[in-house]
């Protein structure tokens, strides 16, 4: 059965002047919403806060502003053109002086600054960057800031940074971690104590007890025996690997599973992503003022 079907003319073809009504002028300026950041505070200068990034590679090629209420952890390798003094010094996020600032947000005209500060001679654990000769000393591997906001404004934080000793031998496979994660809190009551919570948080390393600082790793890949073909277990990430056992009789296989079993077995697990020996744990001194901006 064939039915009456509506027809409609088109023009295939049109000359590009049809379609300039529909395009913005050349001199329309075409606004995007502001992406509020997290800033540094200095004698009422602000600058925004930065940290390491990468781009196409997994080097620390740049740097990114720190976007409020956006949860970041980068992992990279710092970008040493030569192993010396000068590039172990020009590194400054290897510093822990980096971290210890005045931080500050601002939301409807108001603006809040909050101190981190610290210094060598106040506590062991705050160690400053130096070149000893041979080896970058005191180099922050990793660190964790955690922001404490109220109603949108910054209220409290706490950091955790881990230390270590950067050599020629182990500059070019030496990874550089950076962790913030905001905390929204309805009281201000509570701030002080989740700023003191320094336990693990997604997505972060476990880590166990041992003597060269350790952390939890599982077999994957290929042989279950090769100790480079490992992954880290994370916390609140569920893992599946699997690895091949090379086998030839029944008391290969038994005595191969349980060697594997024995290193899991006495494992203690801390509770902390670092140790008290080579973390130092900050606390803001409650420096904080409110004031209205124009």
């Amino acid at each position: 059965m064939l039915e009456n079907i509506g027809s409609t003319k088109a023009t295939l073809f049109r000359r590009v002047n049809h379609f300039r009504k529909y395009l913005p002028s050349a001199h329309t300026i075409i606004s995007s919403p502001k992406e509020e950041i997290v800033e540094l505070w200095d004698e009422e200068k602000v600058t925004p806060f930065e940290y390491p990034a990468t781009v196409f590679s997994d080097q620390c090629t740049g740097t990114a502003p720190l976007s409020l209420f956006k949860n970041i952890s980068i992992t990279c390798l710092p970008q040493w053109d030569m192993f010396d003094e000068k590039h172990c010094i020009s590194l400054k996020y290897l510093n822990v002086s980096y971290y210890l600032r005045k931080y500050s947000t601002k939301k409807d005209g108001n603006r809040t600054v909050v101190s981190i500060e610290s210094i060598p001679e106040k506590s062991h654990l705050v160690r400053w960057l130096y070149w000893n000769g041979t080896a970058c000393i005191n180099a922050v591997s990793a660190v964790l800031i955690k922001f404490i906001t109220h109603d949108g404004l910054l209220e409290d934080i706490s950091a955790s940074v881990h230390y270590t000793n950067i050599t020629k031998q182990s500059y070019s496979q030496q990874f550089y971690q950076f962790d913030a994660v905001f905390i929204e809190i309805s009281s201000t009551s509570n701030a002080v104590k989740l700023a003191q919570s320094l336990g693990y948080d997604m997505g972060q390393i476990i880590r166990i007890e041992s003597s060269n600082n350790k952390t939890f790793l599982i077999p994957s890949g290929m042989e279950c025996n090769m100790r480079k073909q490992q992954v880290n277990i994370r916390f609140g990430i569920q893992i599946n690997t699997a690895c091949r056992l090379r086998i030839t009789t029944c008391t290969q296989i038994l005595a191969q599973i349980q060697y594997l079993l024995d290193e899991w077995k006495a494992v203690t697990v801390y509770s902390f992503p670092y140790g008290t020996n080579d973390t130092v744990a900050m606390q803001n001194d409650r420096k904080k003022w409110m004031k209205v901006v124009n």
